[in-house]
């Protein structure tokens, strides 16, 4: 099973797409930094995309999802700190 990487996207949802769409024999990513655009909004990956907090996120946003209150059923957020289970990987 591959995983796939992605670093401080800051708001390019539409390059992350298209990775997604290039490489779907990936069935899921994981992302460090920055998720959010500079005006703070978030979007719905194609694949699932579990992510930890960069310099520039919402911080309401990071506090709904520590509660259990995704913004979208793919994005799943990774506190600080780990280990995770992602997949069949602990990251």
């Amino acid at each position: 099973m591959l995983i796939g990487a992605l670093g401080d996207i800051h708001g390019a949802f539409d390059t992350v797409h298209e990775i997604m769409e290039r490489h779907t024999d990936v069935p899921l990513w994981v992302q460090v930094g920055g998720v959010a655009s500079n005006e703070g909004e978030y979007f719905t990956p194609r694949a699932p995309l579990y992510w930890i907090k960069g310099n520039n996120e919402d911080f309401d946003v990071v506090a709904a999802a520590i509660a259990g209150r995704s913004l979208a059923p793919t994005l799943h957020y990774l506190p600080n700190g780990g280990p995770h289970v992602v997949g069949p990987w602990r990251v």
